[in-house]
């Protein structure tokens, strides 16, 4: 029983130590080549994935001083809060007077490349440009089309800032921001003196030149909408007779300044 057992014993070891050695001897060239051309595995990459990201995240911006030469290199991560302001026209080119405003925004950095951003934003905004007519309206009417009403609107979202402009253009200080806010807008429509008021949505794409630690500039898209609402002239007055859907796309001219 004994000898049996010694056989047994001496079989595994022979059978062990070639895995052993070939587990200790170093992959061939051709071997390595074949090992990385290999597919990725789900976990693979996704590691190298978050990777990528990581790197991502690293958005900075480079400056050099005309006189010294020197550069200095800051990073976007490190801003905590900016103050913006916008100037915004009507988007389309032949009627950019149409429209006219002003607004103010104040974010916080909360995580890699997004922020909180809080706005207001006051207009003056020809009735044509911003509503279509209600069809259930009494006046329909060319002076009605070319009011101007006074809007103030204001909201809280998140803007998100991209580096793919980039790489697009080989040049470091540029960089672009995707916000999406949700917004209330009050406005008086002075040709039947009424006020409307209601929620809606606003989408803005800004593309920006950093020209310092603490500021840039640029220029931005902003898409608004709305559906809004008078207070009822009478008990129980349908809501058709006092909705109307108000819509407008702008352009802006932001600056901001980082503190």
């Amino acid at each position: 029983m004994k000898t049996y057992s010694l056989l047994l014993l001496v079989t595994i070891i022979l059978i062990a130590i070639p895995q052993i050695k070939a587990a200790e001897t170093p992959l061939s060239d051709e071997q390595t080549q074949a090992q990385e051309m290999m597919p990725l595995s789900v976990r693979d990459a996704m590691e190298q994935l978050k990777v990528t990201e990581g790197a991502k995240e690293e958005l900075s911006i480079t400056s050099q001083d005309s006189d010294s030469g020197l550069s200095s290199t800051y990073h976007l991560k490190d801003d905590t809060w900016k103050l913006s302001f916008g100037y915004h026209v009507n988007s389309h080119p032949m009627t950019f007077s149409d429209m006219a405003g002003l607004d103010f925004a104040l974010a916080a950095k909360m995580w890699p490349r997004t922020w909180l951003v809080g706005y207001l934003e006051t207009a003056k905004i020809k009735f044509r440009a911003m509503s279509e007519f209600n069809q259930y309206r009494s006046l329909n009417t060319w002076e009605l089309e070319n009011t101007y009403e006074t809007a103030i609107l204001f909201g809280l979202g998140l803007s998100y800032e991209t580096s793919y402009i980039q790489d697009f253009l080989n040049y470091e200080k540029m960089f672009e921001t995707i916000t999406a806010s949700a917004s209330y807008l009050r406005f008086h429509e002075s040709y039947m003196n009424e006020n409307y008021s209601g929620p809606g949505i606003r989408a803005d794409y800004g593309v920006h030149y950093r020209f310092s630690k603490a500021m840039h500039f640029g220029l931005k898209f902003s898409y608004n909408l709305f559906s809004t609402k008078r207070p009822e002239e009478y008990v129980d007055e349908p809501q058709p007779l006092r909705h109307l859907s108000i819509s407008w796309t702008s352009v802006a001219f932001d600056f901001s300044i980082y503190f």
